[in-house]
């Protein structure tokens, strides 16, 4: 709900955002924890990427970030399985920075 207050606020700015993804550049496991009687396990990686991010107005002048420099963005991510399952699948249980 608080993107789409993000989003539709701008709208009403008349700000469109552009980002890029510039590449990913440290990928890392943060941790690992299983839980033997429930089976459950989980673990988080760290990610480290690059991303060109900039917002305009209607008249097309850039009003936040840069369209040409890239910054650093870092966020850890956590999956969960419960082991043993017949599903082999992790699904995202949580994202931080």
């Amino acid at each position: 709900a608080a993107f789409d207050e993000v989003v539709q606020t701008r709208a009403r700015q008349g700000l469109t955002v552009q980002a890029e993804f510039a590449g990913l550049r440290e990928l890392a496991l943060a941790d690992a924890e299983f839980d033997a009687k429930s089976r459950e396990a989980e673990v988080s990686v760290r990610f480290l990427g690059e991303l060109i991010s900039s917002a305009r107005d209607s008249a097309g002048q850039v009003v936040e970030g840069d369209p040409k420099s890239p910054r650093k963005q870092r966020d850890v991510w956590t999956f969960g399985r419960k082991m043993g399952s017949k599903d082999p699948n992790w699904q995202l249980v949580a994202t931080g920075a």
